[in-house]
Formats: structure tokens, sequence, C-alpha cells
């Protein structure tokens, strides 16, 4: 084992580059002092406590990020939203109250009036053929029973 003087400044990370550059680890390992290797091991738990803040802090970060993309998505799809509601109510406003529209309204209205009319005097006028017929067949029976 090799011994350093009290007094020399002791760096975790060259203890630790020597660890790497050495070909076989558990040799390196051996030829560190006790005070080295705790050393190590403290700078190396340190990093590793360096690395979940840092970590940690970029996962809040993230969501923040994530959050805030959320609601400027929501925010968007509601403008959008509200808009195409508008323009709907415009289009319905420019159909509905246009003077064509209620024209051709009146027009329909008054087509489908007469169809309605003409329907039912055809519905009368084969009634009125059918009893006539049904008359006309039992005057016949009334006059010459065999007829039928």
């Amino acid at each position: 084992m090799a011994t350093r003087h009290p007094t020399a400044v002791f760096s975790p990370r060259k203890a630790l580059a020597r660890l790497q550059v050495q070909p076989a680890p558990s040799s390196a390992l051996g030829a560190l002092a006790e005070s080295e290797k705790d050393a190590i091991i403290l700078y190396l738990l340190q990093k590793v406590r360096d690395q979940q803040t840092m970590q940690d802090a970029t996962i809040k970060f993230g969501e923040q990020v994530a959050a805030q993309l959320v609601l400027e998505q929501h925010r968007a799809a509601e403008a959008h939203e509200a808009t195409i509601r508008e323009l709907q109510d415009q289009l319905h406003a420019a159909v509905h109250d246009h003077p064509e529209v209620r024209r051709l309204q009146s027009a329909v209205a008054e087509l489908q009036f007469a169809l309605d009319t003409e329907r039912h005097n055809v519905l009368s006028a084969i009634q009125k053929c059918r009893r006539s017929r049904e008359r006309e067949k039992q005057l016949k029976m009334t006059i010459d029973p065999l007829w039928e």
C-alpha cells in the first residue's frame, strides 16, 4: 500500500482516475489507502445525489412544461370551438334569414299544401269510384242475381 504524507492534498477525482487507469480493479483498490477509498465513496455518493437532484429538477421542469402545453392546447381548442360556434351562428343567420330562403320556404309550403289537397282529392275520387262500383254491382245483382 502506498502511504501518503498527511499534509498532501488529496483529490477523490485523481484517485478515481487512477482506479480507472489500472488494468485490474482489485489491484487498483488495494493500492489505495482507506482514507482515499472513503473519500472516493463520499465523492461518488455526492455525485449520485447531485445527479438525482438534477434529475428531479429536470422531471419537475418537464412536468411544468407539459402542464403549460396542455393548458395552451386547451385554451386554443376553446378558442377554435368559439370561432366555430360563431361561424355556425353566422351561417345559420345568413341562410335562414335570407329573403330568397323565405320566399322558397313559402313556395314549398304552398306546393306541399297543393300536394296534400291533390292527394285528398284523389283519395276522395277513388272512394267515390269504389262506392259507385259497389252500387252498380248491387244494382246489377238486384236486377240479375246471376250476373256475377
